[in-house]
């Protein structure tokens, strides 16, 4: 598989999404001829996003797909083929519609010491584990990022938000994997201090 790719998959219906409460998501990244020297030298992002479906009626006018709800992350692995098991039940509501959907899987291109592609399986498990807790709301929140230095939190404020009933906030950031500081206790969400410096980037809150 190349760097980029558009698979288009039929998801159930609505009424049978409902009734998941789990989401995994199953990605292998094989070497070529399963043979470890053929596999990327280096570790790089590979993420997971979801796209939106172009007009039916534009046809060739349609464009590149607008994809910017990541979904999963992953970082390559050194030689090696790699599998990740990874429980993004929190991006539920995304799908909560069912049907047709198409994503777009991305990898890092490998460079050195020679161009790699990698033989990819990518499938997502729907389940459901009666769980006492289970995503119902998306948000995304506009954390733009960028240096770390005396305006930082002015760029990027606490997101505040009315929780439902009893629930409980969680945010999803790009850079690091979530922390119990990012625990919304109050309907404050606090952005994350970035671990590298980056711009651009947001950030979902799955409120379960």
């Amino acid at each position: 598989m190349t760097e980029t790719t558009f698979p288009e998959v039929s998801l159930p219906d609505a009424t049978a999404m409902a009734g998941f409460d789990t989401l995994e998501v199953d990605l292998s990244t094989h070497c070529v001829n399963h043979r470890d020297g053929d596999c990327g030298a280096w570790d790089y992002i590979s993420d997971l996003r979801l796209c939106e479906l172009p007009d039916a009626d534009a046809g060739a006018d349609a464009g590149a797909p607008r994809c910017d709800a990541e979904i999963a992350r992953w970082i390559t692995t050194y030689w090696r083929e790699g599998r990740w098991v990874t429980d993004i039940s929190p991006m539920l509501p995304l799908l909560r519609e069912g049907g047709r959907r198409r994503f777009r899987w991305y990898a890092s291109r490998q460079f050195d010491p020679r161009p790699a592609n990698y033989v990819v399986s990518l499938s997502l498990r729907f389940s459901n584990r009666s769980r006492p807790l289970r995503p119902f709301a998306v948000e995304r929140v506009a954390w733009p990022g960028g240096r770390l230095n005396t305006t930082y939190g002015e760029r990027n404020p606490a997101f505040r938000f009315t929780p439902r009933g009893h629930a409980q906030g969680r945010a999803l950031h790009p850079d690091h994997r979530p922390r119990r500081g990012d625990r919304a206790v109050r309907g404050v969400l606090q952005p994350p201090a970035p671990l590298r410096r980056r711009r651009g980037h947001g950030a979902l809150a799955a409120l379960p």
